[in-house]
């Protein structure tokens, strides 16, 4: 059960879906009174002269597809790029042949291309008809794998679901039949330029929402699959990222046997796939599309010197189209917010077809809706937590990892009152006494700063805002020459807040005189077991589908580690080439590194008791440049 909440735990630090965002509202309520008017007309329930909120929300989808395909038919058809110059002359035919169509009176064939019905159904002997449908609805499919219009797309269908409830007893036909009547009005009665077309497009969407059933979904085969070579396209200038990802070359991929892939078709709900540690679930209304939506971070620049200089959002949305059983199409984007933006469009096919890694005893939960986020737009930020009160502060006892590191040249400030003023959205102003530092948000509630290779020393800084309020400031500074490294632990509680109790040798008695009993003990039945000090072997637990061949070589490997306590909320676990700081940001003896870092690596460890003598720990890396890819490992630590 701990380890069920710590993996979840974990998952939300690392993965902050984004949610839909509203379309233009006063489109959105006129497409929705269209649709309530024919509701009207063909009887349903719904229809009553007022636009309701499921109304209004499937006008609001309908208007974003209309729109971003008005959008992309405009810039195709004014684009000077010979690349264009077919689909340009393809729209331009069709709507002229739409146009002569309407002049002769043949309003069956225009039904039916308005309908979304093939160029054979309309005219099954006109060549030039099928060339033109065939370069525009393939124009379409290459604007859904861009992003253009899907996330809308599950948003109509998700509508249409729900004005079904709300239309009940009416069939799905019925409803399907009247929200295409009432958008196809609407746009009929617009200033559109390209309507004929732009009716095609919702007509198409609509009539795979009225068809779609649940295994309509193309899934991909089973087995060990591998990313063919490709290279990541950067725009602007970045603020945190290394803009220097390039993605992966043909030697790393002549070397990679494949990693596990897994489809599920999941009944009773919507199929997803498996695939680097994550699950991608389909989008409903779409071809073939499966994405795990948007994952918005922080991240902290830093100068040439590596300074820290400001906190940014970091937004990061892949999305796989299963173009056949032994082949996948990604687009994936990472975005700065005011900054640069990373793309890739490459393909991953199958290596090998193997069924036993998709045993049903490893389906992650089966989900019923997807997360969704909007192209065009900008995501909403990750929550960040609460910004930590201004204080005054009053300090407990510092605790020093190696105080004989620690002299003149490299002792953090002695603070005995701390003021926390912010001084932007994502900036506060640490005012300690005899001096002040500018930290910036680096994730949820937490806050950091490097001061960089300037100067003969190095100070690394970071506060964590606790539950109750108080906050936790780890302080580090390193003399370059000859590495000497002087770190200090320190928690600051507010006037009137309780500081939580340490222990001391003999004093594990109430004042009464009996004895307290120890965290985790028969008398202490609702507190879980704190982690005891000493040295442990470490056992590691490795598996393919959580940790991709690929990632291995970012994960520890110590067989080794000593546990120490720096304070009632503090452990250091130390290992050769390295140690980890963890905090106890639950009072439930949970440690956790909340934002560790290693070049372009960012990590999460945490270590808690898993009862006498033993303790379960927990490690999830992800390179910043490609938050798509994760590793994740556990390892058992058994006290000698």
């Amino acid at each position: 059960m701990r380890r069920s909440f710590l993996l979840c735990f974990i998952a939300a630090i690392l993965c902050i879906p984004v949610g839909l965002v509203s379309a233009q509202d006063g489109e959105g309520a006129a497409i929705g009174a269209s649709i309530d008017q024919a509701a009207t007309e063909n009887g349903l329930s719904t229809g009553d002269g007022k636009v309701s909120p499921v109304e209004r929300d499937l006008g609001n989808g309908i208007s974003t597809q209309i729109q971003t395909h008005e959008a992309a038919l405009e810039q195709v058809t004014a684009s000077k790029d010979p690349r264009a110059a077919a689909i340009s002359g393809a729209v331009k035919w069709y709507e002229d042949y739409a146009n002569s169509l309407k002049e002769k009176g043949q309003t069956d064939k225009l039904d039916k291309l308005d309908a979304g019905d093939s160029a054979d159904a309309v005219d099954a002997g006109d060549t030039d008809l099928a060339d033109n449908v065939a370069q525009i609805d393939e124009f379409t499919q290459q604007q859904e794998a861009t992003g253009k219009f899907d996330p809308r797309a599950a948003a109509i269908s998700g509508a249409v679901a729900q004005y079904g409830v709300t239309a009940a007893p009416a069939t799905k036909k019925q409803v399907v039949d009247t929200v295409r009547k009432g958008a196809n009005k609407y746009i009929e009665s617009s200033k559109l330029k390209h309507k004929k077309l732009t009716k095609r497009r919702i007509n198409i969407l609509l009539n795979r929402i009225l068809a779609e059933k649940e295994e309509d979904s193309l899934l991909p085969t089973n087995g060990y699959w591998r990313a063919e070579p490709f290279s990541m396209k950067l725009t602007g200038k970045c603020k945190a990222l290394t803009g220097d990802n390039g993605g992966m070359g043909a030697y790393e991929n002549e070397k990679d046997p494949g990693q596990p892939l897994c489809g599920f078709r999941n009944p009773g709900g919507l199929p997803y796939i498996t695939w680097n540690s994550g699950m991608h679930i389909y989008e409903p209304g779409t071809v073939n599309i499966y994405s795990a939506g948007s994952r918005t971070r922080y991240e902290v620049s830093q100068d040439s010197d590596g300074q820290s200089t400001g906190s940014v959002v970091v937004t990061t949305t892949t999305r796989y189209q299963v173009i056949s059983k032994s082949e996948i199409r990604v687009l994936l984007t990472i975005e700065e917010k005011g900054g640069c933006s990373m793309s890739a469009e490459y393909k991953i096919k199958l290596v090998t077809a193997d069924e036993s890694i998709c045993a049903p005893s490893q389906q992650l939960p089966t989900p019923t809706a997807m997360p969704t986020e909007t192209s065009g737009t900008q995501p909403t930020p990750p929550p960040g937590g609460p910004i930590p009160s201004e204080g005054p502060y009053h300090s407990g006892s510092p605790i020093f990892t190696d105080q004989t590191q620690c002299d003149d040249s490299n002792t953090p400030p002695q603070i005995t009152d701390l003021h926390i003023r912010q001084q932007t959205e994502n900036t506060i102003l640490l005012d300690y006494g005899s001096g002040t530092q500018v930290l910036y948000r680096a994730g949820d509630n937490f806050y950091t700063y490097e001061s960089g290779s300037r100067g003969p020393t190095r100070t690394s800084i970071s506060l964590s805002v606790l539950d109750d309020g108080s906050v936790s400031i780890f302080w580090s500074v390193t003399v370059k020459a000859g590495f000497k490294q002087c770190s200090m632990s320190q928690t600051f509680n507010l006037p009137g807040s309780q500081p939580e109790a340490t222990s001391t040798p003999g004093a594990d008695s109430t004042p009464s005189g009996e004895a307290t009993p120890a965290a985790g003990s028969a008398g202490d039945a609702s507190q879980p077991a704190d982690l005891e000090e000493g040295h442990y072997t470490v056992k590691w637990t490795v598996m393919d589908a959580l940790c991709p061949a690929d990632m291995k070589s970012t994960m520890p490997t110590f067989t080794e580690a000593t546990v120490t306590r720096a304070d009632a909320t503090t452990v250091s676990v130390n290992f050769a080439g390295g140690s980890y700081t963890l905090l106890d940001y639950s009072g439930q003896h949970l440690y956790m590194l909340a934002d560790g870092r290693q070049g372009d690596l960012r990590y999460v460890a945490s270590l808690m008791s898993n009862g006498p003598g033993a303790a379960f720990f927990s490690w999830v890396g992800s390179p910043a440049s490609d938050t798509s890819k994760t590793c994740t490992v556990m390892a058992d630590f058994t006290k000698q």
